[in-house]
C-alpha cells in the first residue's frame, strides 16, 4: 500500500512455498514451488529506476495457482538505451492500474505477463523512441478492456503479441497501438475462441503502416473492431483467419489505405465457413491495394461489398463462391447470438459447454443495449455457476452494429468490465433488468447466501448505474439480500434458506421501481411450501438511494400494500419471473410449477397479472390468470399447454403494459415431436387492466399459421428460458439455455439468444 523505489536496482515481490533468488547474471526471482493461495497485491507504486521489476506468485508450471492485482503503478525506469522490463506470473493476473516501461529518451521497454486467467484494463506502456515490446500468454481466459501500447515516438512501432490456449474477450473500450512516426508495429493475436471489439492499430506516420494478425484455432468473431494500419509510404497488412469459422460483423471496419503511396494488403478467411459484412479502405495515391477473403466450405457476405480502392479484390469459396448473407428482413428472426452462429447478423460467440448464455436477456427501450445472464464460471474457471452478464449496444434498434461493451463477474474487470466477487452457484445473472435508457442495471443472483453465506440460497439482488448508454462508469449501487446493510444496500430481513430471491428482477423506465421474485417462499407463516413471492421497492432517486420495501404478493401476505395471492399452491414457484410496465402500475408474475385450474396439468404454468392504484404499489390487484384452464373474468385458457411446459419461466410486458410475451422453456413444439425445445406465447389486450386479452402467436418449434413463427430448435434448446421486449413491443430478445450452438457439435448447452423483429 506503500511505495518502493530502487535506484539504480531492481524491485522483485515473490509469493510461494519455495522462492530462489538469483545475482549470477543481474537478478532474477524465480518462485520454484507454488502456494494455493499465494497473493502479491500492488495499491501504491512499485519504482525501480534500474529498469527490472519481476512479480511471480506461481512457478511457470504451476499456473492454476496464485493471484497477481495491481491497482497502482509499476515502473520500470530506462537503463541504457531502452526502457525496462517488467515480468508478471501468476495463476491468475490482475491489472487495472498501470504497467510502464516507456522511455523518453531510448526505445522502450518489455512487458511480459504470463499466467492462467489474464485480465487487463488501466493501461500498459511501452512507448519509447522505437516502440517496445509487450507479450502476454494465458493458458484460459484472457480479458482486455483498456489501453496497450508500444508506439514510436520518433521510430517505428513497437510489437504487441496477445495468446490465448482458452478464450480472448475483448471489450469495445479495449486499445492496442503500435504505431510510430517512422513505420507502423507488429501486432499478433492468437487464441481458440477469439472475440474483440477493440481497436487494433498499426499505422506508419511518414512511413508504411504495420501488420496485424489475428488468429483463432477455433472460431473468431469481430464486433465492431477497427483494424488501421494506414501508412504515407505504403498500406500495412491486416490478416483474419480462423480453423472453424471466422465472423466479422457490419460496423468491424479495416484500413490499410496511404495518401501518398499504394494500398496494402488484407486478407480474411477460415477453413469452414467465413462471414463478412463490414468495410474495407485500401486506397493509396499510387494505386489500391489487395483484398482476398476465403472459405474453406462457405463464404457469406453482401451483395454490395464495401471495399474501397482494392487493385484486387479475391473472392473464394470451396462450395459457395458467390453466396451472399440473408439481409435480416428476409429472415424470421433478426438474429442468434451464440456460440458458432454466423451469417446475417448472427454473432458468434466464444461460450463454453455448459454457460447457458441467455439464462436471462434484458433490452431497453429502444433496443439498442442488451443484458445477457450466463451461468459463467468467473474469468479463472474456478467459480462454478457463479454467474456473469454480458453487456451489448448495437448501432441502431435493428440490432445492427453489435457491440461487446463488458462484462459483469467474478474476476472481470478493465474498461467497463465489472468485478464482483462471487461464490459457487451464487447463479448470478438468473435474472436482469434494464430501465428505458438502459443505464440502469438490476441483476438476480437466486443462489446467493446472503452476506456471511449463512442463509443457502436465500438469494439477492444487485443494482447497478452506468455514467453513460453504453455501460461506462459503472457503480455497483447496492444489494438487496438477507444480511446487507451499510451505504443504499437493503436487509430483505424476512428471507430465508431457500427462498431464491432474485429469481426474477424488473425495473421500471426510470429505474427507481423494482420487482423481485422469490420463487421458494413458503408464504405467510410458512404455510405454503414453495408457493413464491414477489417483493416491490420504491427508491427515492434512480441511483438507488432511500430503498423501501413497499409490499409483497404470494400466499397468505396482507396488511399495508401486500397482495395475498389465495389460490397458490405447495410448489407453485411464483416469482420465477417478474416484469413491471414503464409506469410500474402493472406487473406480470410467472408460475412455472402451477399445476393449471384444478390442478389438471402438473407444472404447465402460469402467468399472473397485476395492477396498482399508483405508481407506489398502493391498491395491488389481482387481474388474471393466463395458464391452463383459467377461464372466467379476464383469465385466460391457453388450450395446449401441457404437464412441464413451464409456461411464465419467462414473462416481459411492454411501456404501456398491453403487451405480453411469455416464455415456455419445457414446450415440446407444435407437434409435441422436440422435447424441451421451448416457445414463446405474445398476447395482447384491449385496455391496460388486462381486459379482452388475445393469444396473437406463438413462436418455437414447428409453429405456423397466422402470426406463429417457426423456429427451427432441437431438443432441450429450452428457447424462452427468458425473454424481453422493447417499450413499443416491436423487437424480441429470447434466451435459449440449452442451445449447444450451430451444429450442435462443440458446446453442450453453452445457450444463446434469439432476436427478433
Amino acid at each position: 500500500e506503500g511505495l518502493i523505489v530502487a535506484q539504480a536496482g531492481s524491485i522483485g515481490l515473490g509469493a510461494g512455498n519455495r522462492i530462489r533468488l538469483s545475482f549470477a547474471q543481474g537478478f532474477s526471482l524465480e518462485v520454484e514451488e507454488s502456494a494455493l493461495n499465494a497473493v502479491i497485491e500492488n495499491r501504491h507504486a512499485l519504482r525501480a529506476e534500474g529498469g527490472l521489476i519481476i512479480l511471480s506468485a506461481s512457478a511457470h508450471d504451476e499456473l492454476l495457482a496464485g493471484v497477481i492485482n495491481n491497482t497502482g503503478v509499476i515502473e520500470a525506469s530506462a537503463v541504457s538505451e531502452q526502457g525496462g522490463v517488467i515480468r508478471l506470473t501468476a495463476g491468475t493476473v490482475t491489472s487495472v492500474g498501470t504497467l510502464d516501461v516507456s522511455s523518453t529518451h531510448h526505445a522502450g521497454g518489455r512487458i511480459a505477463i504470463d499466467g492462467g486467467a489474464v485480465a487487463l484494463g488501466g493501461e500498459l506502456d511501452a512507448d519509447g523512441i522505437q516502440g517496445g515490446d509487450i507479450r502476454v500468454r494465458s493458458s484460459g481466459t484472457l480479458s482486455l478492456a483498456d489501453q496497450v501500447h508500444a508506439r514510436g515516438t520518433a521510430g517505428a512501432g513497437g510489437s504487441v503479441a496477445y495468446l490465448a490456449e482458452g478464450r480472448l474477450l475483448e471489450s469495445g473500450s479495449s486499445r492496442t497501438d503500435v504505431s510510430g512516426t517512422a513505420g507502423g508495429g507488429r501486432i499478433g493475436v492468437a487464441a481458440t475462441q477469439l472475440l474483440s471489439s477493440g481497436h487494433y492499430v498499426a499505422d506508419g506516420g511518414s512511413g508504411a503502416g504495420g501488420t496485424i494478425a489475428l488468429a483463432a484455432a477455433e472460431s473468431l468473431t469481430l464486433l465492431s473492431a477497427q483494424l488501421l494500419a494506414t501508412g504515407a509510404q505504403q498500406g500495412g497488412s491486416v490478416r483474419v483467419g480462423a480453423t472453424q469459422q471466422a465472423l466479422l460483423n457490419d460496423s468491424t471496419f479495416i484500413d490499410v489505405s496511404s495518401a501518398q503511396g499504394s494500398g496494402g494488403q488484407v486478407a480474411l478467411g477460415s477453413s469452414g465457413q467465413t462471414t463478412w459484412l463490414g468495410r474495407i479502405a485500401t486506397t493509396g495515391a499510387d494505386g489500391g491495394g489487395d483484398v482476398r477473403i476465403a472459405a474453406g466450405q462457405e463464404l457469406r457476405r453482401r451483395d454490395d461489398l464495401q471495399i474501397d480502392g482494392a487493385a484486387h479484390t479475391g473472392l473464394w469459396a470451396a462450395s459457395t463462391t458467390t453466396g451472399t448473407a440473408q439481409a435480416a428482413s428476409d429472415w424470421t428472426y433478426a438474429a442468434v447470438i451464440g456460440a458458432g452462429y454466423t451469417g446475417g447478423d448472427n454473432l458468434s460467440l466464444p461460450l463454453q459447454p455448459g454457460d447457458n448464455f441467455g439464462t436471462s436477456v434484458a433490452l431497453n427501450a429502444n433496443a439498442t443495449r442488451m443484458a445477457v445472464g450466463s451461468a459463467d464460471d468467473g474469468l479463472a474457471d474456478d467459480c462454478n455457476a457463479c454467474g456473469a452478464v454480458y453487456l451489448f449496444s448495437f448501432s441502431d434498434s435493428n440490432f445492427n452494429g453489435a457491440t461487446l461493451q463488458g462484462v459483469i463477474g467474478d474476476g472481470y474487470t478493465g474498461g467497463k468490465n465489472v468485478n464482483v466477487a462471487l461464490d459457487a452457484n451464487d447463479v448470478f445473472g438468473s435474472s436482469v433488468s434494464l430501465n428505458a435508457v438502459g443505464n440502469r442495471l438490476a441483476i438476480g443472483a437466486s443462489g446467493d447466501d446472503g452476506f456471511g453465506d449463512l442463509d443457502e440460497d436465500s438469494g439477492a439482488a444487485y443494482l447497478f448505474s452506468f455514467g453513460t448508454a453504453t455501460f461506462g462508469n459503472a457503480v455497483h449501487q447496492a444489494t438487496l439480500g438477507r444480511r446487507y446493510t451499510g451505504g443504499r444496500n437493503i436487509d430483505v430481513s424476512t428471507l430465508e434458506a431457500f427462498d431464491n430471491f432474485g429469481s426474477g428482477v424488473a425495473l421500471n423506465a426510470i429505474g427507481d421501481r423494482l420487482a423481485v421474485g422469490a420463487f421458494g417462499d413458503d408464504g405467510a407463516g410458512n404455510a405454503v411450501n414453495g408457493a413464491g413471492a414477489v417483493y416491490l421497492f420504491t427508491f427515492a432517486t434512480n441511483t438507488f438511494s432511500g430503498g423501501i420495501t413497499q409490499a409483497r404478493l404470494g400466499a397468505g401476505y396482507t396488511g399495508g400494500k401486500n397482495v395475498n395471492v389465495a389460490n397458490l399452491g405447495d410448489g407453485d414457484g411464483f416469482g420465477s419471473s417478474v416484469s413491471l410496465n414503464a409506469l410500474s402500475d402493472r406487473l406480470a408474475v410467472g408460475a412455472i410449477f402451477d399445476d393449471g385450474a384444478g390442478d389438471s396439468a402438473e407444472s404447465a404454468g402460469a402467468v399472473y397479472l397485476f395492477s396498482f392504484s399508483n405508481t407506489n404499489f398502493t391498491g395491488g390487484r389481482q387481474q388474471a390468470i393466463i395458464g391452463s384452464g383459467y377461464t372466467g373474468g379476464k383469465n385466460i385458457d391457453v388450450g395446449n399447454l401441457d404437464a412441464v411446459d413451464l409456461f411464465g419461466r419467462g414473462v416481459a410486458l411492454n411501456a404501456r403494459g398491453d403487451r405480453l410475451v411469455v416464455g415456455a422453456s419445457n414446450d415440446d413444439g407444435a407437434s409435441d415431436l422436440v422435447t424441451d425445445s421451448g416457445a414463446v406465447y405474445a398476447f395482447r389486450f384491449s385496455d391496460r387492466n388486462f381486459g379482452g386479452g388475445t393469444l396473437l402467436g406463438i413462436a418455437g418449434d414447428g409453429y405456423s399459421g397466422g402470426n406463429d413463427i417457426n423456429v427451427d430448435l432441437d431438443p432441450g434448446d429450452a428457447f424462452g428460458r427468458s425473454v424481453a421486449l422493447n417499450a413499443f413491443a416491436t423487437r424480441l430478445a429470447v434466451g435459449a439455455v440449452g442451445d449447444s450452438g450451430e451444429g450442435n457439435e462443440t458446446a453442450p448447452s453453452s445457450g444463446a439468444v434469439y432476436l427478433f423483429r
